[in-house]
């Protein structure tokens, strides 16, 4: 079998190594970081959030970058809302999944991982 049969793996290099410490530095570093004026804590935290995972959708991957992001910002958000069957961060996940539009970004995520491992 030759070189260009054999199925290609994505290949974590050493930048894309030090992209990722770097996402994770500032996801971390942005919840110490004493806010402006009308920002709040959790508004910092979730600012890093964002900042960091959009360096490691764009640099890194989009699949398991992803399936990360739901736990961390849970974890922000439960700085917000309590954690009561009555709270919204709950009503709003049991209405999520019976819309389309996560049921289509899910489906886009795994047809893209389908395409860049084979």
């Amino acid at each position: 079998m030759s070189n260009s049969q054999k199925k290609s793996k994505a290949v974590i290099t050493p930048a894309k190594y030090a992209l990722i410490a770097l996402s994770f530095a500032i996801i971390i570093l942005f919840r110490f970081i004493s806010p402006a004026d009308p920002i709040t804590p959790v508004g910092m935290a979730l600012l890093g959030d964002l900042i960091g995972f959009m360096i490691l959708w764009t640099f890194v991957d989009s699949v398991w970058t992803t399936f990360l992001i739901v736990p961390v910002v849970a974890i922000d958000i439960w700085g917000v809302y309590d954690a009561t069957q009555s709270s919204p961060v709950y009503e709003a996940g049991m209405q999520a999944f019976g819309q389309w539009i996560p049921v289509f970004i899910l489906g886009c995520l795994f047809l893209t991982y389908s395409l860049e491992s084979h």
